[in-house]
């Protein structure tokens, strides 16, 4: 990644920046192995290149008519390829390869701006601005095999070209009132607008499941809120905000179509409808990075929730999975989080979150949602080095449902409850300060644990050992940075 920044005068800044990033992942992935001379090799590659144009203005006076602006523009392109070998020199007709490549490109411009205006004894700050993006999603997938497998395809598409348009505006006032404007009330809203464009290739035409082109989607919505703050003493903050929210469904959502007849079915709904939602949070904040606190409370609920569900009526496949809107969703919790510096050199820090979300109209948890989760933590720092010793726990997960092709309720996977250990320290060495080492051992006590929202849907049928899906053990870090 490289950037470049020129300042102007009068707090005018340019920038540029570029970037490229490239993983290879290379797996021999025995769970898919059969017998001893089989030979399963899953290979990855994830690349993102970017490139982007900004500009940023910054008042000297924090009340001068502009008091700062934004705009970037950016073309962004991320690629994701996936082999798959499967060779068996004892069974030559077992033969397959599978390569897959997912290719999503993306450009946009967004902007705002901020004015300070003065009615009176108000403090005006209006802020506007907005976003255009555009979005190309497609799909392509070739391969040989020695011998038609149901288990298998390759040589089509599991989805149409998509080409998506994304376009969002926003106007708030944060309004100031009282002596040194201890209180703070921000109305505004939102605007967004949507559209999915379809268009037909032979590779997706090919599909099993292929049966037409599905229709493009559109919508838009007005998202209002309002949030008030108040500055009660010199280091504590208490404040209020009702706000909605609206999601619109992504490509893959909607358009999807992954077939294995006559095995199973994982597919898109065109006829997704957007998430809508409308909440309130209240909480307080207090002092500052080195030593302070934050809590806050939460109750949203969601209108046409975007999930994945059994598809009822499946026919032609053992196993039928898609998206699917939920009428009615609640979610609430509570996340709090501290800090504090003893001094120099010791600190501590802690920070926990609890979630509760259900279905309201058949009243079951969903899957997707975490359950509770906090870590605390101390450490020891000098201006050359330093060392933090943390610990995580997370409650464990027995009341998540997932419904299934016959449109009754499930068990997902019932996960324990766990802690887990981290050690990590750093060093800059006095002869080359811009110069970070840092290690780190993770999970010290190698415990076999569970981040039960990252189970894969439904997997409690799965015939793969639940064990299969823990997190790492114990594992090592060593990274070097410079700065300059």
């Amino acid at each position: 990644m490289g950037k470049v920044r020129h300042y102007f005068a009068g707090g005018h800044r340019i920038g540029l920046t570029g970037e490229w990033f490239d993983r290879n992942y290379n797996e021999r992935t025995r769970t898919s192995e059969t017998t001893a001379t089989n030979v399963y090799h899953t290979r990855s590659e994830n690349q993102r290149s970017r490139v982007s144009a900004n500009y940023d203005y910054q008042a000297s006076s924090p009340t001068a008519l502009f008091s700062e602006a934004h705009f970037l523009a950016y073309w962004q392109s991320i690629q994701t390829d996936t082999d798959i070998t499967n060779n068996d020199p004892a069974r030559p007709t077992a033969y397959v390869h599978q390569h897959l490549t997912l290719p999503v490109e993306s450009y946009g411009v967004t902007g705002s701006a901020t004015n300070n205006i003065f009615t009176g004894p108000l403090h005006h700050a209006l802020t506007y601005g907005g976003e255009v993006f555009l979005t190309d999603t497609y799909q392509t997938q070739t391969g040989q095999r020695a011998l038609s497998n149901a288990y298998t395809h390759d040589n089509f598409s599991d989805m149409p070209k998509v080409h998506g348009t994304d376009m969002g505006a926003i106007v708030q006032d944060r309004i100031g009132i009282g002596r040194g404007e201890w209180l703070h009330i921000t109305p505004g809203f939102r605007f967004d607008y949507f559209q999915r464009d379809t268009h037909n290739t032979a590779s997706y035409m090919a599909n099993a499941g292929y049966a037409g082109l599905p229709h493009g989607a559109h919508g838009s919505h007005f998202s209002p809120k309002i949030l008030v703050e108040a500055r009660v003493a010199k280091d504590l903050i208490l404040y209020g905000q009702y706000a909605e929210a609206y999601r619109a469904p992504s490509a893959t959502e909607e358009y999807l179509n992954y077939s294995t007849p006559p095995v199973y079915q994982v597919v898109g709904n065109p006829d997704l409808k957007p998430e809508s939602s409308r909440g309130w949070e209240v909480g307080m904040k207090y002092g500052n990075s080195e030593r302070g606190a934050k809590l806050s409370f939460y109750d949203n609920h969601y209108h046409n929730f975007i999930d994945m569900m059994g598809i009822s009526g499946c026919t032609g496949y053992m196993l039928c999975y898609g998206y699917t809107n939920l009428s009615h969703v609640r979610i609430y919790g509570v996340e709090a989080s501290g800090n504090w510096a003893f001094d120099d050199h010791w600190h501590i820090w802690g920070s926990l979150a609890y979630a509760d979300g259900r279905d309201q109209d058949r009243n079951f948890h969903l899957s997707s949602v975490a359950p509770f989760r906090g870590i605390i933590g101390f450490g020891y720092k000098t201006q050359r080095w330093g060392t933090d010793l943390s610990g995580t726990f997370a409650s464990g997960r027995d009341n998540a449902k997932y419904l299934t092709s016959t449109g009754t309720l499930t068990n997902q996977w019932k996960t324990p409850g766990y802690v887990i250990f981290d050690l990590t320290g750093w060093y800059s060495p006095s002869f080359y300060k811009p110069l970070r080492i840092q290690a780190g051992m993770y999970n010290i006590f190698d415990k076999a644990y569970y981040n039960a929202a990252s189970l894969p849907y439904g997997q409690s049928s799965s015939s793969l050992s639940e064990r299969y899906y823990t997190q790492p053990g114990r594992s090592f870090k060593v990274t070097a940075r410079i700065e300059f």
